[in-house]
């Protein structure tokens, strides 16, 4: 007995639907063996397409789970300060008036920028810091005219993490302090 053509056109179906689930499972089965191999130092990599990779670059719940915590935290140098070194000259500037996303979108945003593969965004750009410390300058000035700025330091404050709570840690012994930029380069 011959089969119908509406059988046929099933199967092909089915397996085109299978072909997609196979593809889409096996994709995100090689995305997050890459991060567990990232997180172990391996330097193998599975290879893949930009735009499979792009597409499943999300990764699993836990796929960049660390072991700290971190804290961005902008200092702002004033105009009649001589000394630029000196820590006691540097102001801390409110964060939240410049990026008003909350501490876990700043957090995501930090780790998107620093292992985001994907090429040609703004935040990617090369001079990004330079243009952003130099907008976030020029917004403080215009709102202070009585106590300027001349350079933005971008800190980031890591400490581990505790099952007592986000800050438990935090403190002197237990801190790494890190200065990721300091700009404008030049005053315009």
């Amino acid at each position: 007995m011959a089969r119908s053509p509406k059988s046929f056109r099933t199967r092909v179906w089915r397996w085109i639907g299978t072909a997609i689930v196979l593809a889409v499972v096996f994709t995100n089965g090689a995305v997050l063996a890459n991060d567990l191999l990232r997180a172990m130092a391996v330097r193998f990599r599975f290879e893949m397409p930009f735009l499979l990779g792009g597409l499943f670059n999300v990764g699993g719940v836990f796929g960049t789970y660390g072991s700290e915590n971190s804290e961005l935290v902008l200092l702002g140098l004033p105009s009649d300060a001589i000394d630029r070194t000196q820590e006691s000259n540097w102001i801390v500037l409110d964060k939240d008036a410049y990026f008003p996303t909350g501490s876990f979108a700043e957090q995501l945003n930090h780790i998107v920028v620093s292992v985001n593969p994907l090429p040609a965004y703004t935040w990617r750009r090369a001079d990004a810091p330079e243009v952003v410390t130099r907008k976030i300058r020029d917004r403080y000035n215009r709102q202070h005219p009585d106590r300027p700025i001349k350079k933005v330091r971008i800190r980031e404050f890591r400490w581990p993490r505790s099952k007592d709570g986000y800050w438990a840690l935090k403190r002197p012994e237990t801190t790494t302090v890190r200065d990721l930029y300091t700009g404008p380069r030049s005053s315009q």
